[in-house]
């Protein structure tokens, strides 16, 4: 529980969209002021995460080559394409993260057999490998950076940030 407003309880386990009418009220004219505020800490947080991943890499990846690490460990082989839309990179940014990636031998490009013009990135065993250290490293990056949020913090940011992805896709 917390409290927002004039002396409200605002149960965080509640869903964020119920009974929000007095929020909304209350934070009416100061939405600009919010929303730069949000954009302001957003570009931090950003350099915070890259500060801590500079601290605690291990792998010696930079934190978006070890993000498709993950990813092609945690879905199986993708499509530059696909990469390009999770890590919010242009098509040349996803090459010169692969390029690295197929430079160290984690990732390989393979050709889809029913699209010959498709290529899949795929993890090869040294990138198997490597991805126990590249994922401890972003979890201890994670929790350091969320160690202030509670559990539900986390939950309702989880919830806001995919409300937002959603409204926009």
């Amino acid at each position: 529980m917390g409290t927002f407003g004039k002396n409200r309880i605002f149960n965080y386990n509640e869903s964020i969209t119920e009974d929000t009418g007095w929020l909304e009220e209350s934070f009416r004219l100061d939405r600009r002021k919010y929303l730069s505020t949000y954009l302001k800490n957003f570009f931090l947080h950003r350099k915070m995460w890259e500060s801590e991943w500079t601290k605690r890499n291990r792998s010696g990846l930079t934190s978006n080559q070890a993000i498709v690490l993950l990813i092609l460990y945690h879905s199986g082989p993708q499509q530059a394409k696909d990469l390009m839309g999770l890590l919010g990179v242009s098509s040349g940014g996803v090459t010169v993260i692969a390029d690295k990636l197929i430079e160290l031998g984690a990732v390989r490009r393979n050709k889809k057999e029913e699209d010959r013009r498709g290529v899949l990135l795929e993890l090869t065993d040294k990138g198997r490998e490597l991805f126990p250290i590249a994922e401890a490293d972003f979890n201890g990056v994670m929790d350091h950076i969320f160690a202030g949020l509670t559990d539900p913090e986390v939950a309702m940011l989880a919830q806001l940030f995919g409300k937002l992805v959603d409204m926009n896709e």
